[in-house]
């Protein structure tokens, strides 16, 4: 899906919204934005209008957001919610926006809760799963996962990944995704962690020391000057 299609289905979202009531929110906010060298752009809560809506042919719980990366690192972003006494779903437009000066050959979101090096990724146990048909046989609609710029790799409850394309540093990549959120009985907020993936790079062959290089030239000098013995024939 190209940037200008996800900015469609975005405005038509928000116009089937405007005429839709409100109702009370399972996420009330957005607590932090947290990843060295990520600029938050336009992060907010998703607007809830429709909770309890797992299984839902459509849903009017997303959000459209924008993160800027300086740096090829992860993104966290924590919400803080509420039980509904069920489940909601959400869709979500991203816009990652790369100004890390390395090129991106790939993505990942991955469900979870904690920031930083607290982060754990979410179990089959929390519920909390990215909405896919695979593992929810109630499901009455394909899930909307998609990338600009990339081809889908992987579709887990906990984790997406996408491949086999290229975002040029300077340039950006559209997302969309859905997750399903239902009561966390033992917390009061989760994460989503989003990942560039890039190149690796194989680490350098390390020059020798002067110690072990100094020894081989003088192994080398002493071996010439051995003076060498002629076989004796008996």
């Amino acid at each position: 899906m190209t940037s200008k299609t996800c900015r469609v289905v975005i405005w038509v979202m928000i116009s089937a919204c405007l005429v839709y009531p409100t109702q009370a929110a399972t996420i009330t906010a957005v607590n932090r934005v947290v990843g060295d060298g990520v600029v938050d752009v336009l992060v907010v809560a998703p607007d809830t209008l429709d909770p309890n809506d797992d299984n839902n042919a459509f849903s009017l719980n997303f959000a459209a957001y924008e993160l800027r990366f300086d740096q090829t690192v992860a993104a966290d972003i924590e919400f803080e919610v509420q039980d509904s006494l069920g489940t909601t779903q959400y869709d979500l437009f991203v816009t990652l926006v790369n100004e890390s000066g390395t090129d991106w050959i790939g993505q990942s979101v991955e469900l979870g809760f904690g920031v930083t090096d607290q982060f754990r990724a979410s179990d089959n146990h929390d519920g909390l799963s990215f909405d896919t048909d695979e593992s929810d046989p109630l499901a009455e609609r394909d899930s909307l996962v998609d990338s600009a710029n990339f081809v889908l790799d992987q579709h887990l409850d906990n984790k997406i990944t996408w491949g086999s394309g290229l975002v040029y540093s300077g340039r950006i990549d559209d997302l969309i995704f859905s997750f399903d959120l239902p009561d966390l009985p033992n917390e009061d907020r989760f994460t989503l962690r989003f990942q560039p993936l890039v190149e690796e790079v194989a680490p350098p062959i390390p020059e020798p020391a002067m110690g072990t290089l100094f020894l081989m030239v003088g192994i080398s000098v002493f071996a010439r000057r051995w003076p060498r013995r002629e076989a004796t024939i008996v």
